[in-house]
């Protein structure tokens, strides 16, 4: 007596599933890939209400258990949305305060974008760094230059950092790169010793200075936030009472 899955109930079903509409999706050759899933999820929900009417599921105490516990849920949403959420009011000021306070959340740190050539011997080093100043570029230099760190054969060196290109925050350096890189400007070619004696010339691509959101961009999300943790808050302070 159940009555068959249609073709027009699993499109309804689709509809439901995209928001900008189902036409977009289908220019996208999303839907072949999810009909199948959400025909799954149609019949197992028909199976499993069948089954469960069969086993006289609403006797059995998890049943009854799982009602009631539903129920609670739908009136304290409830009892939340009508009582608890008038009481809420955020004010510009906690806004701002919450802004300055957590500061550093909306700040993202200066990077840099950094390659290098390591030397075992400094008169490789300075030898390079000369070599960049007349114009020879930093490849050419990798390519050919003696007197280089090979890890593969030097175990020492396996802990050394590389910069390939790569974009780097300051944070990750260690306080002695910090140091000798403090201040610098895309271009810039740096000097760096390690203390296990190794020599980096390091040529600075870019620098990413300090960033940070301004409050009128942020000021919307941070209200957000404070309103779900009052709602939380009141939703607590009422459960207890």
């Amino acid at each position: 007596g159940e009555s068959p899955i249609k073709v027009s109930d699993l499109g309804d079903e689709l509809r439901q599933k995209y928001f900008h509409g189902i036409d977009r999706a289908i220019g996208r050759k999303e839907l072949n890939a999810k009909k199948y899933s959400v025909f799954d999820g149609m019949l197992e929900k028909r199976v499993l209400l069948k089954e469960a009417y069969v086993e006289d599921m609403k006797k059995t105490a998890t049943y009854q258990k799982l009602v009631k516990n539903y129920e609670n849920s739908v009136v304290f949403g409830l009892f939340v949305e009508k009582i608890v959420v008038p009481e809420v009011t955020i004010m510009e000021s906690e806004i701002k305060t919450y802004y300055q306070e957590h500061l550093s959340d909306y700040t993202t740190p200066g990077m840099m974008r950094l390659d290098s050539i390591i030397f075992k011997e400094r008169t490789g080093a300075e030898d390079a760094m000369q070599k960049l100043r007349r114009g020879d570029q930093l490849s050419w230099l990798k390519a050919h230059s003696e007197g280089q760190v090979d890890k593969a054969q030097d175990k020492d060196a396996n802990e050394l950092l590389v910069f390939t290109g790569n974009v780097v925050t300051s944070r990750e350096l260690p306080d002695d790169l910090k140091r000798a890189l403090a201040d610098v400007n895309s271009g810039d070619v740096r000097l760096y010793e390690t203390p296990e004696g190794y020599f980096y010339v390091i040529s600075i691509v870019a620098v990413y200075p300090v960033q940070t959101e301004d409050y009128v961009s942020v000021r919307e999300a941070i209200a957000k936030q404070l309103f779900d943790k009052h709602i939380t808050k009141g939703g607590e302070d009422w459960a207890d009472k």
